[in-house]
């Protein structure tokens, strides 16, 4: 079970699932919702303001502000490339990252996959640098391949710590009902 404070979804998923033709009452979704980027950015913003209105002399504004736009495009970039949803059918696993540029709709047969781990990233503690505080991904491992998605909005069961409407917990729960193996990955410091 899911305890949230804030349930945040990413609503541009149904739409993307819809035009391909998947019910969405059919359908599980985890998202990875790319607003609570834009939550962090917007206090970051304010704070910013005040630190540019209050501290800096009047010549400087305009270089504080260009850094500043510039930041948000890095920030934008890394955070658009990092930011996977997952949606599972009765037969299908499906992978969306619906951020120019960087847009993608991939599936998996549930049948072919061998197994799914969860990590967290060795580099998480700089993605802090671009306002992603989490640094966790899904990995996937078929017959062919293994990829790897992160998902950068996606918490484990944190109870009350989670933006998200689902947890990574949630997840795996899902898949060992589906008879898929399933891993916690943790990395040594």
């Amino acid at each position: 079970m899911d305890i949230n404070i804030a349930v945040i979804k990413d609503r541009r998923i149904e739409p993307i699932l819809e035009k391909k033709g998947y019910n969405i009452k059919q359908v599980k979704i985890y998202y990875s919702p790319f607003s609570s980027w834009l939550i962090d950015l917007l206090i970051l913003f304010i704070l910013q303001l005040v630190i540019a209105i209050y501290l800096l002399p009047y010549k400087y504004i305009y270089f504080y502000a260009t850094y500043f736009i510039f930041y948000v495009i890095v920030s934008y970039l890394f955070t658009a490339f990092l930011n996977n949803s997952f949606v599972t059918t009765k037969t299908e696993l499906i992978v969306i990252n619906p951020n120019f540029p960087f847009q993608k709709f991939i599936t998996y047969k549930i049948s072919d996959i061998k197994e799914v781990s969860v990590g967290s990233s060795k580099w998480k503690y700089l993605n802090w640098l671009f306002l992603q505080f989490s640094g966790n991904y899904i990995q996937i491992v078929d017959n062919k391949k293994s990829d790897r998605f992160f998902c950068t909005s996606l918490a484990l069961n944190a109870w009350d710590d989670s933006l998200a409407q689902k947890s990574i917990d949630s997840f795996l729960g899902n898949f060992q009902q589906m008879n898929v193996s399933t891993n916690i990955l943790v990395h040594k410091k």
